[in-house]
């Protein structure tokens, strides 16, 4: 990864832990992940995680592009 495109999912990451619900749950298979969306010189880079209130972890689960991103996840 390089230094940039690092530099954004840390940028991502942090977003996500000062407020693990504002990304909204999706549905049906992938029921219980979150995806944050940010972008990195142009190009939507999502990650997909968990957020298991009760325990207060974060699960980061996947990073990549949305081609194939939720069918990879499926898998």
């Amino acid at each position: 990864m390089h230094p940039n495109q690092k530099k954004a999912l840390d940028a991502a990451i942090q977003k996500v832990l000062e407020n693990p619900e504002a990304n909204p749950l999706k549905s049906g298979d992938l029921s219980d992940l979150r995806v944050c969306k940010y972008s990195v010189h142009g190009s939507q880079v999502l990650l997909g995680y968990v957020y298991h209130k009760q325990e207060h972890i974060i699960n980061l689960v996947s990073v990549g592009s949305h081609e194939n991103f939720y069918r990879d996840l499926k898998r």
